[in-house]
């Protein structure tokens, strides 16, 4: 009995967010793609657009890219329902407040006592990332560029790049090792040695929302809740 109440729980934390499978092909073309988009246009775009507006153009563009090569090279089905995405229910905002308040207390405390291991063994690292510096050297239309990016560009683009397409890349390896994996390359991909061990634990609960509310509307929401909440502590303490 046990055993069973154990399988029921893990399908329903390992299960697809979306309810049609999209060719291999596509995921690798949405993925790379993506990343291609988001760090070489970013770096392009903002030569002529400035930095920040052009991360911005350069985070909706993959996510429109990946929006795109489902929609058209993915056979049969409603592109909403290939991406995962679905009308939310009340139960899932309940959801994604708890896990919005778990985040939030949990990687500050992760990211803290990783903080004390990197100085006990004099491991050199940055104490923030670049866009936090720029909030806090920024004046009103920065900071305003800053929330659009992180609040709502970035939470899509990741979302889709991550929880989607490098998820179901993953499975044939297995539920948890696509779950963990994910979580792992997103920590890992953002660059940060000091926020890794709470960027991991964030992609860990990202992909638990997307699964267990079969919508990646929440991991969306979650994750932009958190980046402007980090956004708006750092201009009040700045």
């Amino acid at each position: 009995m046990k055993n069973s109440s154990f399988n029921i729980v893990s399908r329903r934390i390992y299960a697809r967010a979306w309810q049609i499978a999209l060719p291999v092909s596509v995921l690798v073309t949405g993925l790379t793609g993506g990343l291609c988009i988001t760090f070489g246009g970013g770096v392009l775009l903002g030569k002529y657009m400035g930095l920040i507006p052009g991360m911005i153009a350069a985070s909706l563009g993959a996510a429109l890219f990946i929006i795109g090569v489902s929609t058209f090279f993915a056979p049969g089905g409603n592109t909403m329902d290939k991406l995962g995405f679905h009308r939310l229910k009340k139960a899932d905002f309940r959801l994604i407040f708890l896990a919005f308040l778990l985040i939030t207390l949990v990687s500050v405390l992760i990211t803290a006592a990783w903080g004390e291991i990197l100085d006990l063994f004099h491991i050199p690292y940055m104490k923030e990332q670049g866009l936090i510096q720029l909030v806090k050297g920024g004046d009103s239309q920065t900071v305003l560029q800053l929330f659009l990016l992180t609040a709502a560009a970035v939470p899509l683009a990741e979302e889709l790049m991550f929880r989607r397409c490098l998820y179901e890349l993953l499975l044939p390896l297995g539920g948890a090792a696509a779950f963990i994996g994910t979580a792992l390359i997103f920590s890992v991909a953002h660059g940060f040695l000091l926020g890794m061990p709470g960027l991991f634990f964030m992609g860990l609960i990202f992909q638990f929302l997307a699964n267990t509310t079969r919508n990646l509307w929440s991991s969306v929401l979650c994750h932009a809740f958190h980046n402007a909440l980090v956004i708006a502590c750092t201009c009040l303490i700045s």
